[in-house]
């Protein structure tokens, strides 16, 4: 049985055959997705370049029905999706990173591995939970720019 020594209380937190299957399972699944998430990454940084030259090349033939507003020309649309492949490389990293660490020090009986991993999962569900906040706020202004646009439509 492996332990881990608990810093805060002295006390080692063994890690039975299930445990260790468990956690072994799931580190396999996570770099799985991990790597899942670095191809969409990568495939959504491409189109962004694609889309950012088709709208240039749109916005340069003219026509009522390819007009754009101002600003979304095309360094917008590659700015936009360069900042979608940043932010979804980001929890596929943790992922990938809390996977492959897991898996060796549970293989390796290394606990610094292991710590890292489960570091790298930490990192991973607070970055989820500033998104999930960012998405309430931005709800809760809906909802308010939805009253206050009510309210100015009565009048």
């Amino acid at each position: 049985m492996n332990s881990i020594l608990d810093q805060n209380s002295g006390e080692a937190l063994a890690l039975n055959a299930m445990a260790k299957s468990n956690l072994t399972e799931a580190s396999k699944w996570a770099r799985f997705l991990g790597i899942l998430g670095f191809i969409a990454s990568g495939l959504t940084l491409i189109m962004g370049i694609f889309m950012g030259g088709t709208m240039g090349t749109l916005a340069s033939m003219g026509g009522a029905d390819t007009q754009l507003p101002g600003f979304m020309g095309a360094g917008f649309f590659i700015f936009f999706y360069i900042i979608v492949a940043i932010i979804s490389f980001i929890p596929s990293y943790f992922l990938f990173t809390f996977g492959s660490k897991t898996k060796s020090g549970i293989e390796a009986g290394a606990n610094t591995d292991f710590e890292n991993g489960l570091k790298n999962l930490k990192r991973l569900f607070k970055f989820y939970g500033i998104i999930a906040i960012i998405f309430l706020g931005f709800y809760a202004l809906m909802f308010v720019f939805a009253i206050f646009g009510g309210i100015a439509s009565a009048f």
